[in-house]
């Protein structure tokens, strides 16, 4: 891509991904994640997940979660998921043990070096509590992603999600909005590292609040090619 190019996308990018921030008074925390992968032949992918969340002061835990997920492609423009959420919340200084379970579906539509991805996921909680907290409870998210890949061995994202209770006397209450912004950098083909910043606002409980939340991660994938049958 001519310079020109690159540098306007660039700003387009920075303009859509930072304005967010100038709603910030506080930060909340830091979110860190270890994800190892595993893509098995042309159409599927296995990954686990590890997610430690920490409050203000980045020194108490609050949320240590682990996912297992699977991946189907079921083209080059649609995915289909399943994952199962497991590990502990910090309740009021006790830690409560949380389950859920997540069937996504996944579309992609690429022009150039941007890529548009439109995420619906409906995710049920396996476990008593958590009513107030998006990330276990039983609703419908809906994720919309704008990614930028047009400088070798970078992406840049940024995306907005959406949470709606499917509960039978709230269905399709507003319950929560996040925007995130990353930036990944590719290590090599298998390992890959990445930092960002989230804001979300949570509409549900007393008081309502607002979070900002510094993220990091670590990815590694590896790639089983599939046998082919015998002749």
């Amino acid at each position: 891509m001519p310079f020109n190019k690159r540098l306007t996308s660039l700003l387009v990018f920075a303009v859509v991904g930072i304005v967010p921030l100038l709603a910030q008074y506080k930060d909340a925390g830091v979110w860190t994640e270890g994800s190892f992968g595993m893509e098995y032949g042309k159409r599927w992918e296995f990954a686990a997940v590890t997610e430690l969340r920490f409050n203000e002061n980045w020194s108490n835990l609050t949320r240590a979660f682990v996912d297992f997920g699977a991946q189907y492609k079921v083209n080059k423009r649609m995915t289909t998921s399943l994952v199962w959420r497991t590990g502990v919340a910090d309740n009021e200084g006790f830690y409560d043990w949380r389950n859920r379970i997540q069937f996504g579906l996944g579309f992609r539509f690429k022009w150039n070096d941007w890529t548009l991805n439109y995420a619906p996921r409906w995710q049920v909680s396996l476990a008593a509590g958590g009513e107030d907290d998006a990330d276990i409870s039983t609703n419908l998210r809906n994720r919309f992603q704008l990614k930028y890949g047009g400088i070798n061995d970078w992406d840049f994202t940024t995306s907005y999600e959406f949470f709606h209770s499917t509960g039978q006397y709230n269905f399709l209450t507003w319950q929560n909005w996040r925007w995130t912004s990353q930036a990944a950098y590719e290590l090599n083909k298998r390992r890959s590292i990445s930092a960002g910043y989230l804001i979300q606002r949570r509409l549900i409980g007393s008081p309502q609040r607002m979070d900002f939340v510094v993220l990091v991660g670590y990815k590694y994938t590896m790639s089983v090619k599939k046998e082919k049958k015998p002749m």
